[in-house]
């Protein structure tokens, strides 16, 4: 594919190895210098290192600059670190990644990082590379003013024509509001219809229903029948303490914890309150 890049920077990578503190992994490897020209040393050849930490020559690159990405490449100068994206592609074999691509294009450098795979790591721009960079962008950096699209004034967004009454000059909103007046219908007189006044008037309010015909709320088991609490008429504190004493009576009510990981002994039937299988008695009361 012929390239459209109007200026080529040679660069060459160093990658560093130190040992892992993972169970996962031995090493880790990382881009760390970024060197402008070819050096001379052969690919993978190794550099002085320390005692943890060896370093490599991983490989040359070319920076392409565009004068389309001027603007990128002025941004990346102006911030407070100036940096080259570097990234590098796992083999799978010795050695184990290879240079697939460098560049001062922040948006470029953002893309490397689509292949997760990779190796991607924002490197300090070297000066020599700052400054072939800066003397690119003021030369070929041209400022684009913002154009807004402007809506066409033939007709209507629509597509209607002067079928609908449509002026050139009309706004949106005006001609919406012109048809939906000319859409609403004139009211119609609605007849009065005549009202009776032989309506009965309403029933009477319950009336209360006498405690002493209920039985004692400390009489109350888990077995008793609490509906006769819960009839019209009783008062609400009656029913509220009448419902207190069954649930509290009833240990299957007030015992009961909901299913918790690690609580219950799930190979047992009937180890949680509340589960496991009917008895007979219970299935012909559930139908």
């Amino acid at each position: 594919m012929i390239s459209t890049a109007l200026a080529r920077i040679p660069v060459g990578i160093v990658i560093e190895r130190h040992d892992a503190r993972s169970a996962w992994a031995d090493v880790l490897w990382r881009p760390v210098l970024v060197l402008q020209g070819v050096p001379t040393a052969s690919l993978w050849a190794p550099l002085p290192r320390s005692d943890k930490r060896s370093l490599f020559f991983a490989g040359s690159a070319t920076i392409e600059l565009h004068r389309t990405e001027t603007t990128n490449y002025r941004d990346n100068l102006a911030s407070d670190r100036p940096s080259v994206w570097v990234s590098m592609r796992p083999t799978a074999s010795e050695p184990p990644y290879e240079l697939c691509g460098v560049t001062v294009d922040p948006a470029e450098g953002e893309a490397f990082t689509d292949a997760g795979t990779n190796l991607v790591e924002a490197l300090p721009m070297p000066s020599d590379i700052s400054e072939i960079v800066a003397r690119f962008v003021a030369e070929h950096h041209v400022e684009r003013p913002f154009v807004k699209r402007r809506r066409d004034q033939k007709g209507s967004a629509f597509g209607h024509g002067a079928e609908d009454g449509v002026n050139k000059h009309e706004s949106r909103f005006r001609r919406w509001m012109r048809m939906k007046q000319a859409s609403i219908a004139p009211k119609q007189d609605v007849p009065e219809v005549a009202v009776s006044s032989d309506i009965p008037p309403p029933s009477s309010a319950v009336k209360p229903l006498e405690a002493s015909s209920l039985p004692p709320i400390e009489s109350i088991t888990a077995d008793t029948d609490v509906t006769a609490f819960l009839e019209a008429g009783v008062p609400a504190e009656l029913t509220r303490a009448a419902l207190r004493r069954a649930w509290t009576i009833d240990h299957s009510i007030r015992d009961f914890i909901g299913i918790a990981e690690n609580q219950w002994d799930f190979n047992d039937p009937d180890g949680i309150p509340g589960f496991g299988p009917l008895a007979p008695l219970e299935s012909v009361t559930c139908r």
